[in-house]
């Protein structure tokens, strides 16, 4: 088989400046923040928490979605979503087809990883060898003889450097095996970044600000409430990264298997209470700040 040139003009080929290859690079990586709490003396996670907003943000335009971009999976395992909306919905059924049942941490996070590898590699397949009637297991196996060293490297490159622009963030614990709660985020190429020791993670465009927020104020020990406050905030925060919106997505799943939403128009309340409150400057503890008047120190002669 000889190699085969693609006689048509692909998005992903676009212009840097065009708007539709700005929104295959940029749209839909916004936010989702997620924080464990957990019962140290009893040895045993009690919620995990996630908040998002709803925007599908690129530089030429945005829109608000309808749904927000976490979904319960099982009674225990919450999935977030950063990336393309096209996407959504096939991996998080895919994701729930896999996990669903009782399956063990390990087990629900080596099926959501199979689930993102089996993904990206439809979309290897769709946007990269499709246009030389190719798949990835024939581009192994004939790929060579077809296009030779030179062209068969540069095509391996664009497959190594390929990314399907999509985060996916779990946080849940298997049924049978309490102590093992997870927040693991799977990014390109399907590899799994664990933050479970940590007790927050984030994924998008916004996660830096947020969890730089979380990492400073997140205890493990806090009270539902408390941890409530703390991931809504990390959420308003995250607001000063250009792609995330102000509609806001709150959840909880509990250690008894039920499920808490709060909605954007309470949040909006938490907002107004919130952006009032974190403008003020405490007299209190601005008194634990003493500035000393330093004299300045006298010129060193010169030789």
């Amino acid at each position: 088989m000889g190699a085969v040139k693609s006689p048509h003009t692909w998005p992903w080929d676009a212009d840097e400046h065009d708007f539709g290859a700005d929104l295959l690079r940029e749209a839909g990586m916004t936010v989702v923040v997620m924080s464990l709490l957990w019962d140290s003396e009893k040895r045993e996670p009690r919620h995990v928490l996630a908040a998002s907003d709803k925007l599908l943000s690129a530089s030429a335009a945005s829109i608000h979605l309808p749904y927000p971009k976490i979904q319960l999976i099982s009674k225990t395992w919450l999935i977030g979503y950063a990336g393309l909306p096209t996407h959504f919905f096939p991996i998080s059924n895919a994701l729930v087809a896999a996990v669903g049942g009782h399956r063990s941490s390990v087990e629900t996070v080596e099926a959501a990883q199979k689930v993102y590898q089996q993904y990206r590699e439809r979309l290897v397949n769709a946007q990269v060898l499709s246009p030389y009637g190719m798949t990835l297991d024939t581009f192994k196996t004939d790929g060579i003889t077809a296009f030779g060293h030179r062209t068969f490297e540069r095509i391996r490159r664009e497959i190594l450097d390929f990314d399907p622009n999509i985060s996916i963030l779990l946080g849940g614990w298997g049924p049978d095996t309490l102590w093992d709660p997870r927040l693991t985020v799977i990014a390109n190429p399907g590899v799994i970044y664990e933050h479970a020791v940590a007790g927050s993670a984030a994924i998008g465009s916004g996660a830096a600000i947020a969890l730089g927020h979380l990492y400073a104020c997140h205890r493990y020990g806090d009270t539902l409430e408390a941890a409530r406050y703390r991931i809504l905030e990390a959420k308003l925060m995250s607001e000063a990264a250009r792609t995330v919106g102000p509609e806001t997505a709150l959840l909880n799943v509990n250690l008894d298997g039920t499920f808490e939403g709060v909605t954007n128009s309470d949040c909006e309340r938490f907002r107004k209470l919130w952006e009032r409150r974190r403008r003020e400057t405490p007299r209190r503890v601005l008194n634990a700040l003493r500035p000393r008047v330093i004299p300045p120190r006298a010129a060193t002669p010169q030789p």
